[in-house]
């Protein structure tokens, strides 16, 4: 068994040390971490695509959002994943463009060009309301791993879209937050007032975000590819979405694993298929 990096070492023994006699201040310092998405650079090529587009903004609880629209059509909304940024959507956009969509993607809060320092699931989901509102009415919303779980959470909540695709989607992001207690070793208190306090500020119970409970309260079509070899998102995440949402379609695919989706030629044009109205597969 590997030995866990220095910084992970040292974070759990001071989760365990503080964690015991101030659940309350650990728990702040776990959310903190938690909810401080990464900041990656741009790859190759993301920054001439962005210049491509028509770049705007859109305020969102209190945040700036940089958002970036091509083509002329129906509108399709694109939603990245925990991050990521709206320049991986490069393959996708441009065929959709090429296929009469007015395609429109965003960096979600704290993450590429749009500010903040702290992101969660509900802020991507009410971000992606807050750019549909700008943007509408929307034909239809693709969302990559937290972006589709966050499309699901929007049409919760009144999102209206005729159809909707999710790229290698997680069922149930609770358990994210428990594998990484578990990886801190966070103490039962501080893991305890880190829930608490994240329902407050997000104003969401955590057993409301179950998405394949969502699902099954939604009618929107929806296509669903996920890859059997997803070591971010295991395949079976995918396959309970599929299960609980009435009349969904799970695409499979073998060997992208969790971000290859988003390059693949197959996987782009069972996409645009999709949202143009074709049965796939």
């Amino acid at each position: 068994m590997s030995r866990a990096p220095a910084r992970v070492l040292a974070l759990r023994a001071v989760f365990t040390t503080v964690g015991a006699v101030a659940p309350g201040i650990a728990a702040r310092w776990a959310e903190t971490i938690f909810c401080t998405p990464p900041r990656n650079e741009p790859r190759s090529g993301e920054e001439a695509f962005l210049a491509s587009g028509r770049r705007f903004s859109v305020r969102s609880e209190g945040q700036t959002l940089a958002a970036w629209e091509w083509g002329a059509g129906p509108t399709v909304v694109l939603v990245h994943g925990w991050g990521s940024r709206a320049g991986r959507f490069g393959p996708l956009t441009t065929a959709l463009a090429g296929s009469g969509f007015r395609v429109v993607a965003f960096d979600a809060p704290a993450h590429g060009r749009s500010t903040g320092r702290f992101a969660s699931l509900p802020e991507f989901a009410r971000a992606l309301r807050a750019v549909s509102d700008e943007v509408g009415p929307v034909s239809a919303v693709v969302g990559h791993s937290l972006g589709g779980a966050a499309a699901t959470l929007a049409l919760r909540d009144g999102l209206e879209v005729e159809r909707v695709v999710l790229l290698a989607a997680p069922a149930d992001v609770t358990r994210f937050s428990t594998a990484f207690a578990d990886h801190l070793r966070l103490p039962p208190g501080t893991r305890a007032v880190m829930r608490r306090n994240l329902e407050a500020r997000l104003q969401e119970r955590w057993d409301d975000l179950h998405l394949s409970t969502i699902a099954r309260t939604l009618r929107a079509p929806v296509l669903l590819v996920h890859d059997r070899e997803d070591e971010d998102v295991p395949f079976l995440h995918a396959e309970e979405i599929a299960a609980a949402w009435p009349g969904a379609r799970l695409a499979a695919t073998t060997g992208l694993g969790h971000r290859g989706l988003l390059r693949d030629e197959d996987v782009v044009r069972e996409t645009v298929a999709f949202l143009r109205g074709a049965d796939v597969r």
